[in-house]
């Protein structure tokens, strides 16, 4: 299991609330929640030879509306039961191949070093996490999962300033994926690599 919410009345109210803020005049803010609809919502992840599929859109440009870019498992129960169970970008396994050597957390941190004295960075950037998961890539009309080590990286950004507001800073989340058998930087879905 990936993550549990307990979604209990206040963090539901607080939530709605500042959801009801973000969205302007196009939403119901008169709804309450209430205690009846407490519940919890718990976050799951495949694993395929104990390695997690990736569960972040992590590839660079745009990508095709059909493309699986990362599974989403999700289950919301209260006391009445199961509420709703969503499945999305599920893979089922067709064949498996021989498997590989992979390369080392240390030789996977080197390549993005490498990638990384190779940009001019205007931001503090900051390696957040680190795993090693299967990422599904197109070949032909099917998907083949490949494992890859995912490297989280946080970047402080900072908005324009406007006449209304100030500039205000922020943290802007990218993700590095590194092939874990060929050490090569992946960028997009199709495997491509730079």
């Amino acid at each position: 299991m990936e993550v549990v919410y307990a979604l209990d009345v206040e963090t539901i109210n607080n939530q709605y609330e500042r959801y009801v803020q973000g969205s302007g005049d196009q939403v119901d803010d008169t709804i309450q929640w209430t205690e009846a609809e407490e519940a919890y919502l718990f976050h799951f992840r495949q694993v395929l030879d104990d390695i997690p599929l990736n569960n972040r859109i992590w590839q660079e440009g745009m990508m095709d509306a059909k493309e699986v870019t990362e599974t989403e498992i999700s289950a919301l129960y209260h006391k009445d039961g199961l509420i709703r169970l969503s499945i999305t970008g599920f893979y089922q396994m067709i064949e498996s191949t021989q498997a590989e050597k992979l390369i080392d957390q240390t030789q996977a941190t080197q390549k993005l070093i490498d990638y990384y004295h190779t940009v001019i960075l205007t931001s503090e950037t900051v390696i957040d996490k680190m795993e090693l998961n299967y990422i599904g890539v197109i070949e032909g009309q099917n998907y083949r999962l490949i494992p890859a080590w995912i490297f989280q990286v946080v970047t402080r950004e900072q908005t324009e300033p406007t006449d209304l507001e100030p500039a205000q800073a922020y943290d802007a989340y990218g993700y590095h994926v590194i092939h874990a058998i060929t050490g090569e930087r992946i960028v997009e879905f199709g495997g491509e690599t730079d």
